[in-house]
């Protein structure tokens, strides 16, 4: 958009319009057809970027406009690249946080469809009513993962788990004692010797282990690699 200093040179040093002094000098600002045409096309192009035809009996049409280009984007999701407390007005954290249901978060979120809210566990206890949840109980925050329409639906949970890890131990007879060895997760972590056998000191017994970091990184969850981000909803108010 242009300012009036855009197109005459008797605007202010920053663009602006002046009474002007004409004593010392100092011209008003012209109103040159530019201007105006200038501020006719960004109020059309609101109009018609909401969809709406140009209607010269309708001066409601900005407003309807304005109106409805902020209620496209209310229950927009996004993962955003600032902390909470720096979220623009209107974002929400996904943290199950809950507002009065005669408050303004209160009315959008229970405006959204039965269907929506059900997805996304939005419901009302007493005179309150919660924003979704992305958030373990033990404060775990959930990966996200496409939809595949049967058994993985929107706003559906799944609890964690890993892909099996497998190991076996196995033993054999050699001669006059036997012998043991172990692969995958599994281990002989100790033996001991045992005079069960005619008073020998062979290794007769063993204790078998599991350590799951012998095959694959582990650590306090399962997680893939990951880049910490702000799970946020628009409410626009």
């Amino acid at each position: 958009m242009q300012k009036i200093g855009s197109i005459t040179s008797s605007a202010t040093a920053s663009g602006e319009f002046t009474d002007g002094v004409v004593a010392a000098g100092i011209e008003p600002t012209i109103l040159p057809a530019a201007w105006f045409n200038t501020i006719q096309r960004e109020l059309v192009n609101i109009i018609v970027s909401s969809g709406m035809t140009l209607d010269p009996n309708d001066d409601t049409q900005i407003a309807q406009a304005i109106r409805g280009l902020t209620n496209s984007s209310v229950g927009k999701f996004e993962l955003s690249m600032k902390r909470l407390y720096q979220l623009d007005n209107g974002w929400y954290s996904l943290n199950g946080d809950t507002f009065l249901v005669s408050s303004p978060q209160g009315k959008v979120l229970n405006s959204f469809s039965t269907e929506f809210k059900a997805d996304w566990g939005i419901s009302i206890s007493g005179d309150r009513i919660n924003l979704p949840n992305f958030f373990s109980k033990d404060g775990r925050g959930a990966f996200l993962r496409v939809v595949n329409g049967s058994s993985r639906q929107v706003g559906s949970w799944e609890d964690d788990k890993i892909r099996n890890i497998w190991g076996n131990v196995y033993s054999f007879n050699k001669g006059a004692y036997i012998e043991s060895a172990s692969q995958g997760a599994l281990y002989i972590s100790s033996t001991w010797n045992s005079s069960i056998k005619s008073g020998s000191g062979d290794n007769w017994g063993g204790i078998i282990s599991m350590d799951a970091s012998r095959v694959v990184p582990t650590g306090i969850e399962n997680n893939p690699v990951n880049l910490g981000l702000t799970a946020a909803m628009y409410l626009g108010v």
